[in-house]
């Protein structure tokens, strides 16, 4: 526990020592904030399932940009050769890198917590469906670091890692899209993995117990992958 925090510790000072936490939190907010308030304008209701949609759009190509660099430069630099041969474990070293970005993401989900407050001067927001959405939210922030952290441990470079990452999460919101397409068993497939799906039961209150067993086993499942990428190049 001590070694994962440790490499927690060093992570996010790396996030805000540099200008990336600051660009990435930035862009999130200006678009969301402009959502929300062309949302709040046109339609003068208290629901935020256009707010939420759009964000987790937003995240498909803003994730990328935050997880791109976790793995990529210490293979460049050699560093993971030093923690191959330290007492380290991979699954500390993983889980570190991931915690740290997953923090990130919450900071940047808090701020946002004041939408809803703003919605009180129209009327009476839905508490439970914001709740619940904003869990959601929670849930696929998960599923996309872990995807970026795969990603990023297969090359030394951020640029082909974040494209890595974008394409992994656009062939997972591609699944929704193709479902009205497909005929047998492979739908019954996609339903079951559809994240998108899933979240938008959460956005309409719904907490699906199926949603958030396959939120989780999606993240286990690429932070899983991710550590025997690193355990191959280790023993190679």
């Amino acid at each position: 526990m001590n070694k994962t925090l440790t490499i927690f510790k060093r992570e996010m000072k790396s996030y805000f020592y540099s200008p990336l936490a600051y660009v990435v939190i930035s862009v999130f907010l200006v678009i969301t904030g402009y959502t929300f308030i062309t949302n709040i304008l046109f339609t003068k209701t208290t629901f935020m399932h256009g707010v939420f949609e759009n964000m987790v759009t937003l995240l498909i190509f803003l994730i990328p940009l935050l997880t791109m660099g976790l793995l990529t430069e210490e293979r460049k630099q050699g560093i993971d050769q030093l923690l191959f041969t330290s007492p380290l474990g991979v699954i500390e070293f993983v889980v570190g890198k991931f915690l740290s970005a997953f923090v990130v993401y919450i900071v940047m989900l808090m701020f946002t917590f004041s939408f809803p407050a703003v919605l009180e001067y129209f009327g009476t927001p839905d508490y439970g469906s914001i709740i619940s959405a904003y869990i959601g939210l929670i849930l696929v922030g998960g599923v996309f670091i872990s995807v970026g952290l795969f990603a990023s441990s297969l090359t030394e470079s951020q640029v082909i890692a974040g494209l890595i990452s974008f394409g992994l999460l656009l062939v997972l919101w591609l699944v929704t899209l193709m479902k009205s397409v497909l005929t047998g068993t492979i739908v019954k497939i996609m339903h079951k993995i559809d994240l998108f799906a899933y979240f938008s039961d959460f956005q309409n209150g719904i907490l699906d117990s199926r949603g958030i067993i396959v939120y989780i086993s999606f993240t286990f499942v690429f932070l899983f992958l991710t550590t025997r990428v690193i355990d191959r190049r280790r023993w190679r």
